[in-house]
């Protein structure tokens, strides 16, 4: 619901305006890092299709961070789940 309001809005208002709704829209996102097909994969809150999809299979991890990704990490800010995203992946 999210995504397609604004995909809307990059696609009909090209103004300065919509340029500071999208930021301001995006800036309010959250993220979660969860499983996807045995994966480690960081999703927008809310909307079902990854985000970011990697090859660090869950199963690879220790079992409390296993238990935590599957249980989904909630994220305020893109650049944090990114953090957390390369320290599970490295």
């Amino acid at each position: 619901m999210i995504a397609s309001s604004m995909i809307a809005l990059m696609t009909t208002d090209t103004s300065e305006k919509s340029d500071e709704v999208i930021a301001t829209t995006r800036q309010s996102l959250s993220y979660v890092i969860g499983e996807h097909q045995g994966r480690v994969t960081a999703f927008v809150k809310g909307v079902e299709v990854p985000y970011i999809r990697t090859d660090t299979a869950v199963d690879s991890l220790p079992l409390e961070v296993q238990e935590k990704i599957r249980a989904g990490i909630e994220f305020e800010s893109e650049r944090e789940m990114k953090e957390k995203l390369l320290e599970y992946c490295s």
